[in-house]
């Protein structure tokens, strides 16, 4: 096949892969023009947050991600491939694979415009709810459907021990989103997932959408690593932030992070990520979101996945960020979306899927 054609046949199967997005692009669109209502309503279109996501969408989408399945792709066809390498070689770099590639770059940019729309959204939150109003509410309800303590204090040892607390944090700070938005280009990108995509892309930001904006504006709470600072209560959980300031210097402290949210806040200023809410928590409902995905595939990964949600939602509440009971409301809520978005989807594939004549099938 010569070049020419070569380029033809990945312009067109690109063109259709675009257009079959479209229904996701518009998506985002819609929801960037009402969060951009949001925050003229509000008077926040100062908390605007579209620089920082901008600057990193085209180093994650045209460089990182797809060099990384690219060299994956490389290796596995030295190792894996002795007698079909040639083979391996045509279906890894074919046109469909490449425009896939391509498409879901494209994609991976648009999901970092949406998460620019979230976190504006996320900023302006506080404005529009007047504050954190249900810290201690929610504080009470953890302790009470957990015999009466804290639940951090169950998990305590997490934070306690200097190596573990080094692998927890690195692991909810940096490895979470790199899996997270890794799992959305790998979906976006490879051909063996079409049948999923959509259905995985339109379950993502819903749950972005439900979880961080929707129901963390209803019930606008800081975390207990904030409780003081937003209640006036710093004996509470003052044990806890003391244990977390003992990494000093360390990633492992987090201190740095929760100073450059809570300055950020202050100075009503956007950023990278920036943005307060604890209920109900991103974090777990895109780890459960994912899980559910992950029993898709099959059930040794779904359960790995399990074990990793637990770890999850167990750091979560180590390192102060959310109460315990915004990691199990947003397990519920995520798992609603889930079966609604897939019975939705069930039944938009059986309405446009053709349907055989009764006279044919009694031919």
């Amino acid at each position: 096949m010569t070049a020419d054609r070569f380029a033809a046949r990945i312009g067109t199967e690109l063109s259709r892969r675009l257009r079959a997005d479209l229904p996701i692009y518009l998506t985002i669109v819609l929801y960037s023009l009402l969060g951009y209502l949001f925050l003229q309503d509000n008077d926040a279109l100062h908390l605007a947050s579209y620089g920082a996501y901008v600057e990193k969408a085209a180093v994650l989408a045209f460089l990182v991600f797809p060099g990384f399945f690219l060299f994956s792709d490389c290796v596995l066809l030295i190792h894996r491939f002795d007698r079909r390498r040639k083979a391996a070689i045509v279906r890894s770099f074919s046109a469909k694979r490449l425009s896939a590639i391509i498409a879901g770059s494209l994609m991976l940019v648009m999901v970092m415009f949406f998460q620019g729309t979230f976190t504006s959204i996320k900023n302006a939150l506080v404005v529009w709810s007047g504050g954190f109003q249900f810290d201690e509410v929610q504080a009470r309800i953890d302790a009470a459907i957990h015999f009466g303590a804290d639940p951090w204090r169950y998990v305590r040892f997490m934070i306690e021990w200097p190596a573990l607390r080094n692998v927890v944090v690195y692991n909810y700070g940096v490895v979470w989103f790199v899996l997270s938005f890794g799992i959305v280009y790998l979906i976006a990108s490879s051909p063996k997932a079409d049948k999923v995509r959509h259905r995985y892309l339109a379950t993502f930001m819903l749950v972005w959408i439900l979880v961080g904006n929707i129901f963390a504006g209803l019930f606008m709470s800081a975390g207990p690593v904030f409780y003081g600072k937003v209640t006036g209560d710093f004996s509470r959980f003052g044990e806890l932030l003391s244990l977390l300031a003992a990494g000093g210097s360390e990633a492992a402290s987090g201190v740095d992070y929760k100073a450059y949210l809570w300055h950020l806040h202050e100075k009503g200023q956007s950023g990278f990520a920036s943005g307060i809410s604890a209920f109900p928590s991103v974090h777990v409902g895109l780890t459960v979101m994912n899980t559910l995905f992950a029993y898709e595939v099959n059930r040794k990964l779904g359960h790995m996945m399990t074990i990793y949600t637990i770890f999850i939602t167990a750091s979560s509440v180590a390192l102060g960020w959310h109460y315990a009971i915004d990691g199990y409301a947003a397990a519920v809520i995520v798992c609603a979306v889930y079966f609604a978005v897939k019975i939705a989807s069930a039944r938009l594939s059986a309405a446009q899927s053709p349907r055989i004549p009764s006279a044919a099938i009694t031919a």
